[in-house]
């Protein structure tokens, strides 16, 4: 089936096919409903794995033409993609002026690969919010928030905020104490 899909073939026409060649439905073991969503996981990894390369080349490629840019990558077991940082040269200079505070939120909708976007704000000397990195991560874990912590804090030059401004998110908060061990948090309604 998979083969069939690959060279053009409708799911619905390969089902048939092969229904048609086992002598009756009966006889394949599985249903047009299973062959769908087979077809479907398959197209959805081959998505998620050309679009992180994509992703990849599109930083490595950013971090070229901008020797300031920075970026860090999390994969799972299977070497596929998890979660990605990254900060260029005007947002290390916005939080090296600005980073006395920060605003970080994960409320935000998740993407079609169901990563939280992670947007670290500072405010500047006008009152005006300022996106000065940002992160797309697999799920809302201690370990995840840790490695995004300790990566902002090495791609950021290891400043410490004075404060930080989160929801009332428990499990990031525990990582906010293991990292940021001489930041104040505070919790933003």
């Amino acid at each position: 089936m998979k083969n069939m899909t690959e060279a053009g073939i409708r799911p619905v026409d390969s089902y048939n096919f092969i229904s048609c060649e086992a002598g009756d439905v009966e006889n394949i073991g599985f249903s047009k409903i299973d062959a769908f969503n087979f077809v479907q996981r398959e197209r959805k990894v081959l998505i998620e794995s050309g679009d992180a390369a994509s992703l990849l080349k599109l930083l490595q490629k950013k971090q070229v033409e901008d020797n300031m840019f920075s970026y860090d990558i999390r994969t799972d077991k299977l070497n596929r993609l998890t979660s990605f940082f990254c900060m260029d040269e005007r947002s290390k200079v916005d939080y090296d002026c600005f980073g006395d505070v920060f605003i970080f939120d994960t409320t935000y909708r998740l993407n079609k690969y169901n990563r939280a976007c992670a947007p670290f704000i500072v405010v500047n000397h006008h009152w005006q919010n300022i996106f000065i990195g940002g992160a797309f991560i697999a799920e809302e874990a201690i370990e995840n928030f840790c490695w995004l912590f300790d990566t902002f804090l090495k791609l950021a030059g290891a400043k410490q905020p004075i404060s930080i401004f989160t929801d009332q998110d428990q499990v990031m908060v525990v990582a906010l104490q293991r990292v940021f061990t001489s930041s104040r948090h505070r919790l933003c309604q």
